[in-house]
């Protein structure tokens, strides 16, 4: 059963972090991202509509914080032999700084967009849009906003992120501190878990953002992943 739902603002969500530390607890977090092999669950669901679109698949990440999941990505595409194209969409320029360079560094191409979604609405003509770990950041009228303009930008919306639940708490209590040294991965994962969302709650959100035939799945560690596809 899970509890109440608590959102505070997390440490990295603060314009002012020192950019240091800002990067550091992205590494941590992307160390978090590997250990749960969320880029296989998002493969599975978009290498099917890899095999059969004839051109290069346009792939939008939302808040993608360093990159890495797109990198993952690009790596099991280039040996699959699929044709992708990535953007990488953040209100961060620290992490599009990040994501730039370990994109640098794996020899991957990465479009960069620095955006405020609540501000500028996501650009239209992309396959799909997927944002990772975000959502919990947001109140429900903010995740409706989200879910929206994701479905508007792309005919397929994959949304993982966070399960609100006791067992959740507890790895978001242990499993940082064994893969990370950085103090705000080790807060930020405590803050974020309570600030996470039932599987019931993500489909409620989804519905009222429009997104009323959208699944919701679960995902080791305690993660949920929802799938939307746009009705031909």
């Amino acid at each position: 059963m899970p509890f109440v739902r608590s959102r505070i603002p997390e440490l990295m969500d603060d314009p002012a972090l020192d950019s240091t530390l800002h990067r550091a607890a992205l590494r941590g977090l992307s160390r978090l991202n590997a250990l749960a092999c969320t880029d296989l669950a998002i493969w599975q669901r978009i290498a099917p509509i890899a095999a059969r679109t004839p051109r290069p698949l346009r792939f939008l990440d939302v808040a993608t914080g360093s990159g890495d999941l797109l990198i993952r990505l690009a790596r099991r595409a280039a040996n699959e032999r699929a044709s992708l194209e990535f953007t990488a969409c953040d209100i961060s320029a620290t992490a599009l700084e990040c994501a730039s360079m370990e994109a640098r560094r794996a020899n991957i191409s990465l479009h960069m967009l620095h955006q405020d979604i609540f501000t500028t609405p996501l650009p239209a003509g992309f396959d799909i849009a997927h944002c990772g770990l975000f959502l919990h950041h947001l109140d429900p009228p903010q995740v409706q906003n989200v879910l929206g303009q994701m479905s508007r930008a792309a005919p397929v919306v994959i949304v993982q992120d966070l399960r609100r639940t006791y067992l959740g708490l507890s790895l978001a209590t242990i499993i940082p501190q064994l893969v990370t040294r950085s103090p705000i991965v080790h807060t930020d994962a405590i803050i974020s878990v309570r600030a996470a969302y039932t599987f019931e709650e993500m489909l409620d959100m989804a519905a009222q953002a429009g997104l009323s035939n959208a699944s919701v799945s679960p995902l080791r560690p305690q993660r949920l992943l929802l799938y939307w596809e746009r009705a031909a």
